[in-house]
């Protein structure tokens, strides 16, 4: 069974670039930068910390992770 974990959506306006992570578990999370290398790794370690914190909560009580 799949099961979309995030929508990502990014965009540039001159020089800048914007992302946006929309996600059930964190919302939506808004990123800037001149660069998007720095936009990519900015975007990823939230993803990332995010599963983490999500692991640890299917763990800690594993009904929690029918409620998200």
């Amino acid at each position: 069974m799949e099961e979309e974990l995030y929508g990502i959506e990014i965009q540039r306006e001159g020089s800048t670039y914007f992302g946006r992570i929309y996600s059930d578990v964190g919302g939506v999370k808004e990123f800037k930068s001149h660069k998007i290398e720095l936009l990519f790794r900015d975007m990823t370690y939230d993803m990332i910390l995010n599963l983490d914190v999500h692991r640890q909560r299917s763990q800690i009580n594993p009904s929690i992770s029918d409620t998200i």
